[in-house]
């Protein structure tokens, strides 16, 4: 296997995102990136993400992200942190000036830099030394103001510092994870634990372990992103009924569906349609989810 490049080379990533709410670009001065890790880290980072904002002139605007089951890596300003699991909805005020330049884990990958149970760090955000060592502190202040492929090289140096390896079962968690993620017909954990011949009780240690969150979590929130998918893209009189849909994506009734729905996205599917739809005046997508 040839040495990795030493140099950064910034590729935009071009994939379509997922988990974006309120999804109503407009001319705010806000630029979102997204880039393509260098292949050796591939199997540990999705990608970098960055964003830069100036709305000294403008009133503060909040986005908002129905995130994935993936760990964080968030340096801003004099800040680094390690931002776990989000149940419910990201919400994040935007105002005055600022950046955030980040790194999104695979599912199941941060435990190559950091052995310890992911669990314990849903809807957690401590910092990054806390969890990755000496070795990262003081990291904000050398990122602070620094473009995004001097600040990504950075980082990149920095990781690859670890020589991250996959253990097998982190392995497994991350691949269990990605085909809940590509395959829309997994709705159910039985589903889960037939394909990839695992007893349910070791599928809810391995995802509490290596995932941090419950395999169940895993699949409602992927079938909700496709559901919100749906409502950006088609016009409502193609939408199916709710209770149908809800059959669809595995459940019990209209009712258990509304409720899952509220929980993760903060209003009922019918009121979110009708936000989608009335005029706005400002919002941007949100492109790092």
């Amino acid at each position: 296997m040839s040495a990795p490049d030493p140099k950064v080379r910034l590729r935009p990533r071009t994939e379509p995102t997922r988990g974006v709410l309120r999804s109503r670009p407009d001319r705010l001065p806000i630029d979102v990136a997204r880039f393509e890790p260098p292949e050796d880290l591939a199997p540990f980072v999705e990608h970098f993400w960055t964003v830069h904002w100036d709305l000294r002139d403008h009133k503060p605007h909040t986005q908002e992200v129905l995130p994935h089951p993936s760990m964080h890596w968030v340096t801003e300003r004099n800040k680094s942190e390690i931002q776990g699991i989000i149940r419910g909805r990201f919400q994040r005020a935007l105002k005055g000036r600022g950046y955030v330049q980040s790194v999104k884990f695979r599912p199941g990958a941060f435990s190559a830099f950091a052995d310890v149970s992911l669990h314990a760090y849903v809807n957690k955000r401590v910092p990054a030394v806390k969890l990755l060592g000496p070795r990262v502190r003081g990291l904000a202040a050398k990122l602070r103001d620094k473009p995004d492929a001097e600040a990504i090289e950075l980082l990149t140096e920095t990781l690859r510092s670890f020589e991250p390896r996959l253990d097998p079962q982190a392995a497994l968690a991350g691949k269990i994870v990605e085909g809940i993620a590509r395959d829309r017909e997994i709705i159910s954990v039985a589903q889960v634990c037939d394909r990839w011949e695992i007893a349910p009780l070791r599928l809810q240690r391995l995802f509490r372990r290596k995932i941090g969150i419950a395999p169940k979590w895993v699949i409602q929130r992927y079938r909700l992103h496709e559901v919100i998918e749906r409502v950006h893209a088609e016009p409502p009189e193609a939408m199916p009924p709710w209770a149908a849909m809800a059959a669809e994506l595995g459940f019990t009734d209209q009712a258990h569906f509304a409720r899952t729905f509220r929980e993760f996205v903060g209003v009922t599917p019918g009121q979110y349609v009708r936000r989608m739809r009335a005029p706005r005046s400002s919002g941007l997508a949100a492109r790092a989810s």
